[in-house]
Formats: structure tokens, sequence, C-alpha cells
């Protein structure tokens, strides 16, 4: 770029002097374009690259990560004496990978909204879990006084639920209730913490220690009002 003044006429190649190696150096260009466009393309092509180069770098540290664990999996595995112990280090280690569990949070239906993450579960088991998995500080929604599903709002630190936010997962837990056909429908919202579950109650049901609603037109996610 700092020498794009030297670059005359529809030049194939120019031989320019490289401030980093302290030499002359020969660059290929394209006539049909100006020095500036070559340049561009060369910064381009240079910064993807890099990408590619820090890409390669992150692999072959995740792979050095993998060896010394298998590398330290053989050491545990030589120092055992009998066949008790070793089946505790391969559980304990999920050495044959057959204890992987689904992350809960895959098993819902999720919907990102004005950079907030919106849960709905899926049937009566499915709210059960969904509301587990929940922290104190969500935000819990359910169509009042119906059966449907749970939606929770996840908190973020430091940041308040936006009024927009909460009408859009008011509106999803009013869609995937039995209130779905009515105009209005009032759904509850209120922080996890003051859901319940006592031992014994039919999956799905749970016990609010208060309870605030309000009124929204029920909508799927990617409804308009």
């Amino acid at each position: 770029m700092a020498n794009l003044h030297q670059i005359q006429g529809n030049k194939n190649e120019v031989e320019l002097f490289d401030f980093y190696r302290d030499k002359n150096i020969k660059i290929i260009l394209k006539t049909d374009l100006s020095p500036q466009k070559n340049a561009e393309n060369y910064y381009r092509k240079s910064k993807n690259e890099q990408i590619e180069e820090n890409k390669r770098l992150e692999n072959i540290i995740l792979r050095e990560n993998y060896l010394e664990k298998i590398n330290n999996y053989f050491t545990e595995i030589e120092a055992i004496t009998n066949l008790r112990s070793l089946r505790t280090v391969i559980k304990k280690n999920d050495i044959l990978g057959g204890s992987q569990k689904q992350d809960p949070s895959e098993k819902f239906k999720k919907y990102d909204y004005e950079g907030f993450e919106i849960w709905v579960g899926r049937n009566a088991k499915n709210n059960d879990l969904l509301t587990k998995s929940g922290f104190k500080e969500d935000l819990w929604l359910h169509a009042r006084d119906v059966s449907g599903s749970h939606v929770l709002i996840k908190h973020q630190a430091g940041k308040k639920y936006p009024n927009s936010v909460i009408e859009k997962a008011a509106q999803l837990a009013a869609w995937n209730s039995k209130r779905k056909t009515d105009s209005l429908t009032p759904v509850i919202v209120i922080p996890k913490k003051y859901v319940r579950k006592p031992k014994g109650l039919a999956d799905g049901m749970v016990v609010l220690d208060k309870e605030t609603v309000i009124m929204v037109q029920p909508m799927d996610f990617d409804q308009k009002n």
C-alpha cells in the first residue's frame, strides 16, 4: 500500500522494497485490476491465510491435549492390578465412550430473541426437565389455568429482561398451550426460584409461590403482530 505510487501502467508484476525483510521482492499483479484492487486482494488473501493458520494451530493444540490425556490413561491403567480397578478407571474417564450424555438443553425447543435465549418444553416430562435445568434467576412462563409448555428466558448477568423479550416468550407460552386459539391469553411470568416441584406431583405439574400474569396474543416464534 505504501508503494502504490510506484506502480505505473498495466504491468503484470512489479519489484518493490519489502520494509519487513529489508530487500526487494517481486509481486505478481492482475493487469485488469488497479494497483489499489491488487493490494486489497493480497490483503484479503493474507487475512484468510492467517485465519486458516490459527485454526491449524488450534487443532494441533487440541490433538496434543488429547494425546496427553491418552498417555495419562495408559499410565493409570499400567498401574492397575485387578479387574475391578480397571473397570472403575474406564467408567470414571469414559474411555469407551458409553456414558456420554446429551446436554439436557438440547432436548428443548430453543430460540434466540434480541440476544436472549428462550427455551420451550415439548411435553409434560420434558417440561419437568426444562424447569429443573433452569437457574433461579431465569424467568419462567406458562399459560394460566391450562396445560401447555413450560418456557424459560435464560438469565444474563447484569442485564434486565426487556419487555419485548418477555412478551415474545409469553406469546410462545400461549401458542404452545390449550389456549392457542384464544385472541388473548393470560400467561404467568415469574422468576424460576418461585417454581417448585413437590415429590409425587404429576409430570408437568408445579407449585408456584407467587404469580404475576400478563395478557398476550398467542403467536409462534416467526409470526408477527
